[in-house]
């Protein structure tokens, strides 16, 4: 099982019509299995806390807390990876390869397929991740943030940035 190294994290950025903002999450706790040498052999599942999403406005994060994640009927957030394609498929220490990532996306009680794109670094045994996907908050049942007339975007995106350390590096 890889260990979950600090510098995990899982950032989003939504907009309305007359800002954009940011929200930050430290990754929970991370169940992954890879060997470094070959990452789409990667499978297991993040977490992130619902109620540890921040946006650096403390009543938007109350209200996005109570109001959009319901973080105390659905306390955590869960990427379950079911397929990884790297190109290369080998990756050497010191090496970045693309990679696709499919798997499942549960959120506000409901699962939904999601892939990400981007690349992965290998330093050895330590593997950086950074995954890019987009979801539609309709898409889990959530209510769009809204302050008077103006409501957030539907279309949220996700950035992972995700690094562990494998005990099965060479």
């Amino acid at each position: 099982m890889a260990r979950l190294l600090e510098g995990s994290t899982v950032d989003f950025r939504a907009t309305d019509p007359l800002e954009s903002f940011t929200g930050h999450a430290p990754v929970a706790s991370a169940a992954l299995r890879v060997d470094p040498a070959h990452p789409a052999t990667a499978r297991g599942s993040v977490t992130v806390r619902a109620a540890s999403i921040t946006t650096g406005n403390l009543v938007r994060d109350r209200n996005a807390a109570r109001g959009v994640f319901e973080a105390d009927r659905y306390p955590v957030l869960r990427y379950t990876i079911s397929d990884v394609q790297a190109d290369p498929t080998d990756l050497a220490s010191g090496a970045t390869v693309r990679l696709v990532v499919t798997g499942t996306l549960t959120m506000h009680g409901i699962t939904r397929k999601v892939t990400a794109r981007g690349t992965v670094l290998r330093q050895g045994d330590r593997l950086t991740a950074e995954l890019r996907f987009d979801v539609r908050l309709s898409d889990f049942g959530m209510d769009r943030p809204r302050f008077l007339f103006l409501q957030v975007d539907d279309l949220v995106t996700v950035q992972v940035e995700l690094v562990v350390q494998s005990p099965a590096a060479p």
